[in-house]
């Protein structure tokens, strides 16, 4: 199993930009000996940041083993050139230490900003991850589809790593299976969800599309993400944690779909429900339930699950969730760092091996 935190900065209206803290916790996780980091796309709202690749282009510089993920591009709202050529660039930049990520997006007024329906943004998605991923791997491509034309263009620079081994966001049994039919990597199941729920709903729906696709249980990388924080005790942890994951919940599901945006966009009905449930979390529902949150012994004990039982290859910690104050993230990461991930490499199965880069 791999350990690779994802970073969000939570800036509340009035504060100062956390994006120097951001860039400092990249260089620890790497300092601590994790496998990589990744940040997130979002704009014009406190949860997360815009430019993912402009900020991950600095922490290239700040760093030399850490594998750097883009976790997710929101393929429907950009120029699909614009998003191979900047990635191009990052993983030339990087030395071939670029994981990217593509999603459809999330947030409704997001859509809006990039005039982008979001009933169109299923197509949107399909055309241009084939654009990325053949100029990505052939070196060139053109696009005639219903939302872009590019004349066949050659791409430069030649990235690094090839072929492209991209992460997908999966929410929904059909994505899943599309996922898998195309082998590529997935970043599976939803957060805030108790695990057994994830595993029975979204983790065996991977493996058995595996099995169905004649794929190995190993074959490609299953990834899964849950907010988490560690502390000496349970108590201390959810003490120094609660107040910040409280936040996030709560804004989070202020900017989820409601029933109302999805009324003509059934693909994203499961937002809205999530939505619903998201903003009645709290207590133990939260902490206990649907947070990886603890003492060594019951972090240890929650990812040994997902593992395990759930066949996940890689773990994705959101590690700097909501108000969280950077000296907290940095005392939780060091703790999971030296308490959690040894013993679960130590008794850990062979995972599949890292993508290896080769020259183009």
């Amino acid at each position: 199993m791999r350990f690779t935190p994802i970073l969000i900065p939570g800036t509340p209206a009035g504060q100062p930009e956390k994006i120097d803290d951001l860039l400092d916790l990249i260089v620890y996780a790497e300092e601590l000996g994790y496998d990589g980091a990744w940040i997130t796309e979002h704009h014009s709202t406190v949860y997360g940041r815009p430019s993912p690749a402009v900020i991950l282009s600095a922490a290239a510089a700040r760093t030399s083993r850490l594998r750097l993920g883009l976790g997710v591009i929101a393929l429907p709202w950009h120029y699909p050139l614009d998003v191979v050529e900047d990635l191009a660039t990052l993983d030339v930049i990087s030395h071939g230490r670029l994981d990217p990520g593509f999603g459809r997006g999330l947030f409704p007024f997001e859509y809006k900003f990039f005039n982008s329906p979001m009933d169109e943004s299923r197509g949107r998605f399909k055309e241009s991850l084939d654009f990325i991923l053949e100029a990505w791997n052939t070196g060139k491509a053109a696009l005639d589809g219903e939302y872009w034309t590019i004349p066949e263009v050659e791409l430069l620079p030649q990235p690094v790593q090839r072929p492209m081994s991209p992460w997908l966001v999966a929410l929904s049994p059909s994505t899943i299976s599309m996922i898998v039919a195309r082998e590529l990597n997935g970043l599976i199941g939803p957060y805030l969800t108790p695990l057994e729920e994830v595993k029975r709903t979204f983790l065996d729906v991977w493996r058995d599309e595996l099995d169905r696709n004649g794929l190995g249980p190993n074959t490609l990388e299953l990834g899964h993400n849950q907010h988490v924080y560690v502390a000496e005790t349970d108590e201390q942890a959810i003490a120094e944690a609660g107040e910040h994951l409280l936040w996030y919940t709560q804004t989070l599901g202020g900017l989820l779909p409601s029933r109302d945006d999805t009324r003509e966009t059934p693909q994203y009905a499961y937002y809205s429900e999530w939505r619903d449930e998201v903003l009645t979390l709290k207590g133990d529902r939260l902490f206990k339930d649907r947070a990886v949150i603890g003492s060594p012994d019951t972090v240890i004990e929650k990812v040994r699950y997902l593992r395990d039982e759930g066949g996940v290859t890689t773990f994705l910690p959101f590690m700097n969730f909501g108000t969280m104050p950077t000296d907290l993230a940095r005392r939780s990461m060091k703790l999971f760092a030296e308490e959690v991930i040894p013993p679960l490499r130590e008794d850990a199965v062979p995972s599949i091996p890292a993508q290896v880069a080769s020259e183009a």
